[in-house]
């Protein structure tokens, strides 16, 4: 197409909420160009050989725990491009150091008799939220593709949790403090929820509810990036990589447009952002915005968290001590380190808000090799940590730390689990906050798009003006982590903002917004 052609939609961005929304909207018939700043499309959807050659490592988004929910794989049918999950068994275990541990299963039942085992009362109770998910609307796939999202009941039991923290609800249903743990890491990764943030209680449920979902891409996260591109390019649109957006054009109110670094100037009758708001509406000129908007924005809090990564390149897989009792330990999808009571969890929110480097651990660690040989060399294993750090360290900087950290998050989790260490580590690299932020430039608010506490989620994401994906300017549309409903780096941004985009630009509707809920296991 020549520059001054008209495509229908450009897209900026070309992670996984840009991606997704350009292969639905092609399917409706529109032409879509999606514009990617970095050398490789994708965004966090990234798996790199880091450590060593033939060892590769999931370095942004890993694990999917709402495929039941939005099916975006079966619709845009990705396995035709050669895109496949492994969904593993046993989801999820919280190792303890006296050499218990609690672990969650696909099966119900499996996981009910685990929890009843350090408390029966919670075992019922889980059940119970196991069971009323599935009359759940407000938790329907359904639901998080709506737009404007749909505000938070008014009466009934979820509407009370609605406007309680997840430790009061916690305190109030549950008795055990490691059952009471398990959640907060549940709530921790991925959704980026405190134990205190306020009106996110009904996350709880939520949380219990998609704890046995969970699956990784086959062969790495990466995969699926060149699926949807993949995608793309047979349905007729196009990615540029290397493409820098550095204005958005508007007219007359109107987005029309882009200019990329070097003064080229390409038309589209809409445009869809998936970077955050600020940055966003710096690019239309913010006199394009009303004042008072702009000066709610600049409040909107960021994430209070952020990950330092370790990868590793191992000889051998773990070997849990806590499978003595359970040999199901060894062979979970996630772990959950040193975070074993809800006093933990206060501690080390503590350490974060005072710009501390923690001095406990709260780790979520993976082994992708397990699950998915492919990752690791034969016969090998990939290992990763996320331990949870302030974005900004007090009086330090990150590069002065790394090195000694990733010898300290690695002497952590040889506490729980033999073969990690020297003889079996063959490479191991980290990735400080800074790194990533310097990797993906747009998360200027944070890893999660911005702070998940009840004000910044759902119809109040970022600001109930902008909650529903439009924005003041006709022809703008946001569609990034900072979009709603927020609480967990899906592709639900893009699967609303479509529905607004195929209907302005009179799109033909070819998907169904079923009332998708988990599939009942057990």
């Amino acid at each position: 197409m020549a520059d001054d052609a008209k495509w229908d939609l450009l897209v900026i961005g070309a992670g996984l909420n840009g991606m997704t929304l350009a292969n639905y909207l092609l399917r409706s018939g529109l032409k879509v160009l999606v514009l990617e700043r970095r050398l490789e499309s994708g965004g966090g959807l990234a798996s790199e050989e880091s450590t060593l050659t033939g060892f590769w490592h999931n370095t942004g988004h890993y694990i999917f725990d709402t495929l039941n929910l939005l099916p975006f794989h079966e619709e845009l049918k990705l396995p035709e491009v050669n895109v496949g999950f492994v969904h593993p068994e046993v989801l999820s275990a919280l190792p303890l150091r006296d050499g218990r541990a609690l672990v969650i299963y696909k099966d119900l039942g499996q996981t009910i008799e685990s929890i009843a085992a350090f408390s029966r009362k919670d075992a019922l109770m889980w059940e119970r939220f196991s069971r009323a998910e599935a009359a759940m609307p407000e938790w329907s796939g359904a639901a998080l593709r709506m737009s404007p999202q749909p505000t938070p009941p008014a009466s009934g039991d979820l509407a009370r949790l609605s406007r309680m923290s997840p430790r009061e609800v916690l305190d109030e249903r549950f008795e055990s403090e490691v059952v009471k743990s398990l959640i907060l890491h549940h709530l921790l990764i991925p959704r980026g929820i405190g134990y205190d943030y306020s009106g996110t209680g009904h996350f709880v449920p939520f949380a219990i509810a998609q704890a046995r979902q969970g699956a990784l891409v086959r062969a790495g996260s990466h995969e699926l990036a060149q699926g949807l591109w993949t995608a793309i390019l047979q349905r007729g649109g196009d990615v540029w990589d290397m493409t820098e957006v550095t204005q958005i054009l508007v007219e007359e109110g109107r987005a029309v447009g882009v200019e990329l670094a070097g003064g080229r100037r390409i038309f589209g009758r809409a445009v869809v952002s998936t970077i955050d708001p600020a940055t966003t509406f710096r690019l239309t000129g913010e006199h394009q915005v009303p004042s008072d908007l702009l000066e709610r924005l600049a409040r909107y809090q960021p994430d209070e968290l952020s990950l330092f990564a370790v990868h590793l390149a191992l000889k051998n897989p773990p070997r849990f001590r806590a499978a003595v009792v359970n040999h199901d330990v060894n062979h979970a999808l996630r772990y959950g380190i040193g975070l074993e009571s809800v006093a933990d969890h206060v501690a080390l929110w503590d350490e974060l808000r005072r710009g501390e480097l923690p001095a406990r651990a709260g780790m979520f660690v993976s082994f992708p090799s397990i699950h998915d040989p492919s990752q690791a060399r034969a016969g090998h294993h990939t290992g990763l940590i996320w331990q949870v750090v302030p974005r900004v360290l007090r009086g330090r900087e990150w590069k002065s730390v790394r090195d000694d950290y990733l010898a300290t998050c690695i002497e952590r989790l040889a506490g729980y689990a033999s073969d990690i260490g020297p003889d079996s580590i063959l490479g191991a690299v980290a990735m400080t906050p800074d790194d990533m932020a310097a990797k993906w430039t747009n998360l200027g608010v944070g890893l999660f798009g911005g702070r998940n506490s009840g004000g910044q989620l759902g119809p109040f994401r970022p600001l109930p003006e902008l909650a529903g994906y439009r924005t003041p300017i006709a022809g703008l549309y946001l569609a990034g982590a900072a979009a709603p409903p927020g609480a967990g780096l899906t592709p639900a941004p893009a699967m609303a903002c479509l529905e607004l985009v195929a209907r302005d630009l009179g799109a033909k509707r070819w998907w169904t917004r079923r009332a998708r809920r988990g599939r009942r296991v057990g």
